[in-house]
């Protein structure tokens, strides 16, 4: 199945278990996401993920042109808003009106590593093990700073985990009215 076509810096998701008949996907199955560009080509999206219900989002970003794109895995993280994604990256993706700048503290330790400021259409990561002190399972607070506008934290904490995946928030809205929230969330 899926989703109708959509304009530029939009997202949206699909439930595999809603999309696809349970009779035709079990737990364990390999499943493979497919782009397609409105009046372009088809993409099988790498890499391929397995079928568990109810446990994690898996997110993808495409850029590029309607014969030349590229679809990236951005973010994975648990279904459930109680769970705290585990993560050895943490991005934020810039998709509102103004520039802007990111920190990551370490609740534990208090220890902070901030991006420099960026602008819109752009992403910056920090990775957690970077902050002095960080070890596994160290829970991360992200404090977002619209440049002209206010700070506010985003929507989920992370705990650090050296596992390679990457948790990323997208910031929309303008600077004094905006949320950083957790793709896949």
């Amino acid at each position: 199945d899926e989703t109708p076509g959509f304009d530029v810096d939009q997202s949206k998701c699909m439930d595999v278990s809603s999309a696809m008949s349970t009779s035709s996907v079990e737990e364990g199955d390999p499943i493979r996401a497919r782009a397609h560009a409105v009046a372009g080509i088809h993409k099988l999206v790498d890499p391929a993920l397995r079928y568990v219900p109810n446990s994690n989002a898996a997110s993808f970003e495409c850029s590029g042109t309607t014969l030349a794109y590229h679809c990236d895995l951005v973010s994975v993280v648990p279904v459930d808003p109680n769970v705290l994604p585990r993560a050895s990256k943490i991005c934020v993706i810039n998709h509102a009106g103004f520039v802007m700048e990111f920190s990551a503290e370490n609740t534990r330790t208090g220890g902070q590593k901030a991006t420099g400021r960026y602008p819109i259409d752009q992403t910056q990561c920090i990775e957690p093990v970077s902050v002095d002190g960080t070890r596994e399972g160290d829970q991360f607070k992200m404090h977002v700073h619209a440049i002209l506008g206010k700070r506010q934290d985003t929507t989920r904490d992370i705990l650090y985990a050296n596992n390679n995946l990457t948790a990323t928030f997208e910031c929309r809205g303008t600077t004094l009215d905006y949320s950083c929230k957790l793709l896949g969330a």
